[in-house]
């Protein structure tokens, strides 16, 4: 039984709702795929929301890299798929990515980012 009051938020992390490109490359199958953008809508020391315009899946894993407001290099991690929702059939998919491997000093400023 879920004893947690409505609204209570479940995240280990604290989220920043904000739209921003994100580059990212898949591994299919042994085969490294050309980098392609896309938006991201929040992110969070632990992950990302993301739109895509193919179909993706659970458990995929892609290479990450961009750009927040306020800092000037490009943070480069590696996430996995943990939920996808088809928004409009094989034309846009929502899915949230955990980051799998990131730099700590990354993952420390997206959770000073993500408190602002």
């Amino acid at each position: 039984m879920d004893t947690q009051e409505p609204g209570h938020e479940r995240r280990r992390y604290k989220r920043r709702y904000i739209q921003f490109s994100v580059r990212y490359r898949l591994n299919v199958e042994g085969v490294i795929r050309e980098w392609r953008e896309t938006e991201a809508g929040n992110v969070s020391a632990g992950g990302l929301f993301m739109t895509f315009g193919e179909t993706l899946h659970v458990g995929r894993v892609m290479d990450l890299e961009f750009v927040v407001p306020g800092r000037s290099a490009p943070i480069l991690a590696r996430g996995t798929i943990v939920w996808a929702r088809n928004v409009v059939p094989n034309t846009m998919v929502e899915c949230g990515l955990e980051f799998s491997e990131i730099n700590p000093e990354d993952k420390a400023f997206l959770d000073a980012f993500a408190s602002q």
